[in-house]
């Protein structure tokens, strides 16, 4: 379990995300130049993007293997998944 710092510095950090992902998107008015907010709107693109993918490699697997997701991904890879719902 992460310590209370940390979840709260996830926390604000996503909440800045959001709030680039609004003046991006043209629902709140942007308080700088288009620059910096479309540039800090590439670059967590870019992380979440990697994140995502990085949660589909081998290594991954080999870091966090007690994860219930791991499982599920497995499953659904093997076409597991799909025969249970029939």
């Amino acid at each position: 379990m992460p310590s209370a710092a940390a979840s709260f510095a996830v926390a604000t950090a996503l909440a800045a995300l959001a709030l680039i992902a609004l003046c991006l998107a043209q629902m709140i008015p942007r308080p700088v130049p288009d620059l910096p907010v479309i540039l800090a709107g590439l670059a967590a693109t870019a992380v979440f993007t990697g994140r995502g993918a990085l949660g589909f490699t081998g290594r991954w697997a080999e870091i966090t293997p007690e994860q219930p997701f791991r499982r599920i991904g497995v499953q659904h890879r093997r076409g597991e998944i799909a025969h249970q719902r029939q």
